[in-house]
């Protein structure tokens, strides 16, 4: 089955054609319409409809007095009893109450499709309800539904955690098929409920290797499985939380290494085997960018870090493709071996530095400059890493890696040239014209002088000496004017988007914002030392000076964080974590 087949088996096609139904049992309208089916209708099938949906008990109660057979009566043409309608509304209480009116039997009545009211229940994830049917009925967990699966399946298909837990406890799985249990732990892993995928591991050993009916183990699925891992890479405070013994990301190395170990357990050492019959194994794990799914399997079979995929590519190139850092970090890891697989090449002659220099796959990077910066980094450090010879090799279409380089980024180039001027031209406008008011500030007097004395007349006032930080706002906006005028003087070479650009915003931004904020510190301060009104005009001033510095900072810094983040990426993104061999390593990157 795949992720949307519970639905399926609820909503599909129907799958019992050899129920029949018996018309004693049915109020819903079909034809032919006589007298008596309209009026059961109107009189019983569409009251207590109407009342399960709702979860009015007392009104089903009195209908269900004046005709006790509704409770196992069909009152919709999918073949639906008041049970399924009620479940579906998740009225705990009417399915209670409704259920102790019910016989053992009247619980196992499904619809068109096959599916007793477990079903449902099983698939909306309510446990209350489910609980109260089997406690009824424990016969319900074993009774398959639409196309032929248990409940237990159809709670593990829609994720349900707390249904899986409950109906595995009431199931005889160790009645199932092989062949089912195999799908139910692959289903498990694909729904991330690892706890009960580890459970199955630990009770049905053998799981390890069966294959479900897309012919993947439950290994292939989790090396898929990149975001349950995740958070492991996380630094900060998140790396306090996810050591919970019960934390996805726990739960899932456990998984992995449990499923490793199984493997020597069972004498089935030649993992490579599996790997040539579904190559997605390894390799999904490197395209998915599982880097700790890869490193247990690395130290369990080192050997795996020379398997080539159908391109003749290992894990290491395929990261270079896709950019992950996490996994190309691991090359440093390895020794010489790590020297020999760089010089590896694929069926199209490219070697490492080669697919460093094609496109990257989209990513969270925002602005062209800081993706052409992203795009020469990662260039730069597979370049470190082949021997120099492989730097101006040529492919099979006679082009070296700068060739390539510089063929793939031209447009890219052209967008980073243009964001770069963009972002220069507006914030130049913007320094240029605080540089003059502040010229103009700084030669004027607030207040003016003293005729007699030719001293300021606000000389003693307290805020007048704070008034010389308009040197400073002048003195900023300056340094700003500069860095955004070198930055449209510059030449654009792919070198410079590594570092001078990028450092060259940065600096202009930040003296653009302390000009900013330093010039309407001077102002406020000159409108204070002038005021003859005393303060009540400090609430209407700050009212109006306040919101300009708020909206640039919401406008601008997230831009500004963005390039400071990137910039100081380049010098912490390729630090090798000793990860590989030393189970108590962690890279925060």
């Amino acid at each position: 089955m795949t992720d949307g087949e519970a639905e399926i088996a609820l909503t599909g096609e129907e799958t019992n054609p050899t129920v029949t139904e018996d018309a004693t049992l049915s109020l819903y309208l079909r034809s032919p319409y006589t007298i008596e089916a309209i009026e059961k209708y109107y009189n019983q099938c569409l009251p207590i409809y109407n009342a399960a949906l709702e979860g009015d008990w007392e009104a089903a109660n009195s209908i269900i007095k004046q005709h006790p057979t509704v409770v196992r009566a069909r009152i919709t043409e999918g073949w639906e009893t008041v049970l399924h309608i009620a479940t579906t509304g998740k009225h705990i209480r009417f399915v209670k109450e409704l259920v102790a009116k019910m016989t053992r039997s009247d619980l196992e009545m499904t619809n068109r499709r096959g599916n007793t009211a477990l079903c449902f229940a099983a698939v909306d994830g309510t446990v209350a309800i489910a609980k109260v049917m089997v406690d009824k009925n424990d016969k319900l967990p074993e009774i398959c539904g639409g196309n032929g699966v248990k409940p237990l399946y159809m709670a593990a298909l829609s994720g349900k955690r707390d249904m899986v837990k409950f109906l595995y406890e009431r199931t005889k799985v160790a009645d199932w098929k092989e062949c089912e249990k195999v799908k139910l732990l692959t289903t498990c892993v694909s729904t991330y409920l690892l706890d009960t995928a580890l459970t199955l591991i630990e009770e049905y050993p053998r799981l390890t290797v069966a294959k479900d009916n897309n012919e993947e183990t439950a290994l292939h699925v989790l090396a898929r499985k990149a975001s349950i891992f995740a958070a492991r890479n996380q630094p900060g405070i998140w790396s306090r939380f996810i050591k919970c013994e019960n934390s996805m990301q726990t739960l899932a190395l456990k998984l992995t290494n449990s499923l490793i170990k199984n493997i020597f357990d069972l004498h089935d050492l030649d993992i490579t085997n599996i790997i040539k019959e579904a190559p997605k194994l390894l390799f999904a794990a490197a395209y998915s960018g599982n880097t700790e799914f890869l490193i247990r399997l690395l130290r369990g079979f080192p050997d795996l870090i020379w398997q080539s995929d159908q391109k003749n590519q290992t894990i290491f190139h395929v990261a270079v493709l896709n950019r992950d850092e996490r996994i190309f970090n691991l090359l440093h890891e390895i020794g010489s071996a790590g020297k020999v697989i760089a010089t590896q090449r694929d069926r199209n002659g490219n070697n490492m530095l080669h697919l460093a220099a094609n496109f990257a796959p989209p990513c969270n990077i925002s602005g062209a400059a800081l993706q052409m910066q992203h795009e020469i980094l990662w260039f730069k450090e597979v370049e470190k890493n082949v021997q120099p010879l492989y730097r101006e090799m040529k492919n099979s279409d006679g082009k070296t890696p700068q060739d390539l380089f510089t063929e793939n980024h031209k447009e890219l180039m052209k967008e980073a040239k243009k964001w770069v001027k963009d972002i220069a031209n507006s914030s130049i406008i913007f320094a240029t014209l605080i540089a003059t008011v502040i010229f103009t500030a700084a030669f004027t007097v607030p207040g003016g002088t003293n005729d007699k004395s030719d001293t300021p007349i606000f000389l003693n006032k307290r805020l007048f000496g704070v008034l010389s930080i308009s040197g400073v706002a002048l003195s900023f906006s300056t340094i700003s004017t500069l860095m955004f005028s070198s930055i449209l003087s510059s030449r654009y070479t792919e070198r410079d988007f590594l570092r001078s650009l990028p450092l060259k915003l940065v600096l202009g931004m930040m003296t653009l914002f302390i000009s900013m904020a330093t010039m309407m510190v001077a102002f406020c301060t000159t409108f204070f030392s002038s005021d003859q009104h005393g303060l009540v005009w400090i609430n209407v001033v700050f009212t109006l000076i306040v919101p300009v510095l708020v909206v640039y900072v919401l406008l601008k810094c997230p831009l500004l964080l963005d390039i400071i983040r990137s910039t100081h990426r380049t010098r912490t993104l390729f630090w090798p974590c000793k990860r590989l061999f030393d189970s108590h390593a962690t890279c925060h990157v």
